[in-house]
């Protein structure tokens, strides 16, 4: 049968309709004039709107609104005949077919959890039951904008620290809320967090990763925790990825990861006899007369000495340090009487420094000695340094 949609649809809209859903003569009884324009009708926006899309449903519904339309108005001429009548009964039921409603039973979300960190975003899906409900549309809404938004696409925001419920509700396509159904996802959402990482840079023994840093306030951490001091260098400054330039204990705002790479200078050698900084205190280089033949020894020029020995203090970061001259006895000979050098230590304990080590050398770099628990040694007939070192307190 040939569809006669055109037709139809002009005649439709010459006609003066009182919309209703249902037909008045769906219940039973004869149709007139008014029954069948409006059957017509809903077949037409059923067909055109919520099947369009829908193949078979669309033909079906259109051929029912065929067989009314030409038994009534090109048959039977407008007279309600038995003919009008079955073809009428049928395409009612065409119509209570495809016009019912299917109510929406269960909605759920996916992930049904999540953990966010402020700024960060995902989407969560909806999904309604059954797969043919009427009115699939979903809402979102958030309990706690202050901690997540949620857009009408599902798609959460983080916004601060704490915890959101959000809820995906299917009303049915009614205004009344008791046919709701309803499906949340809790969200969590903690503060932002980056990674400080310390690059020895020809140092040796690299620092481990800082992982977990909060946004805000950190403290530039010291090098001499665990790297190693290339041969000749002392620490100069940290270079950071976002191009700063950074000192030891220097508190920055930290805003996202960085990482920072050791850079070191050439060590300067002091002179013997100058007074010298050292990490916020200060020293002295000592000059020894080791004893001639005479037996007599001095410092700085004392007696007329055979040989003339430095003792060094090299530089050290967290406190400072000093070297003190004492002497020694000796019931053998006056020529074991060597002077002693003794170093006294000043952690900088604001900082929260204690002493770590103190070491002597020889200049030659032939031997070392630990002399943290005694702080004092024999000076040797050798320019030797002192290196003294502090670590953070426990």
């Amino acid at each position: 049968m040939k569809h006669n949609a055109k037709k139809i649809l002009a005649m439709l809209l010459s006609f003066v309709l009182v919309l209703s859903l249902v037909p008045a003569a769906a219940a039973g009884g004869i149709p007139d004039r008014e029954d069948i324009d409006k059957l017509l009708y809903e077949l037409y926006i059923l067909a055109y709107g919520k099947y369009a899309e829908d193949y078979e449903a669309h033909n079906e519904l259109l051929f029912a609104q065929d067989a009314l339309a030409y038994e009534y108005y090109e048959e039977s001429h407008e007279k309600v005949t038995d003919e009008v009548v079955t073809a009428y009964n049928n395409a009612m039921n065409v119509y209570r077919k495809y016009a019912a409603t299917v109510a929406v039973t269960k909605v759920s979300v996916t992930p049904g959890s999540l953990n966010l960190t402020v700024g960060g975003y995902e989407m969560l899906t909806a999904k309604v039951e059954p797969s043919n409900a009427t009115d699939e549309t979903v809402t979102w809404s958030s309990n706690n904008e202050s901690v997540a938004k949620v857009d009408n696409a599902g798609v959460v925001t983080a916004q601060g620290v704490g915890t959101a419920t959000i809820t995906a509700t299917a009303t049915n396509g009614t205004a009344g809320t008791d046919d709701d159904k309803t499906a949340t996802c809790t969200v969590t959402v903690s503060a932002k967090t980056y990674t400080v990482t310390y690059i020895a840079n020809n140092g040796t023994n690299e620092k481990a990763v800082e992982d977990n840093r909060a946004a805000g306030d950190y403290i530039i951490q010291a090098y001499d925790k665990n790297f190693t001091v290339p041969d000749g260098k002392v620490f100069d400054y940290w270079e950071g990825s976002d191009d700063g330039k950074y000192k030891d204990e220097q508190t920055i705002q930290l805003t996202d990861n960085l990482t920072l790479k050791a850079q070191w200078k050439d060590e300067e050698k002091p002179d013997g006899g100058e007074k010298k900084a050292s990490g916020g205190g200060s020293g002295f280089d000592l000059v020894f007369n080791i004893p001639g033949e005479d037996n007599s020894w001095g410092y700085g020029g004392g007696y007329a000495p055979q040989q003339a020995y430095r003792v060094s203090l090299a530089p050290m970061q967290g406190g400072s340090a000093a070297l003190g001259l004492t002497t020694g006895e000796s019931t053998e000979t006056a020529m074991n009487v060597y002077p002693t050098t003794t170093v006294y230590v000043f952690p900088n304990a604001e900082q929260g420094y204690v002493l770590d080590k103190i070491v002597w050398s020889l200049i030659d770099g032939s031997a070392s000695y630990d002399i943290t628990e005694a702080k004092n040694f024999v000076m040797p007939a050798m320019d030797a340094v002192v290196y003294v070192t502090f670590k953070p307190a426990a």
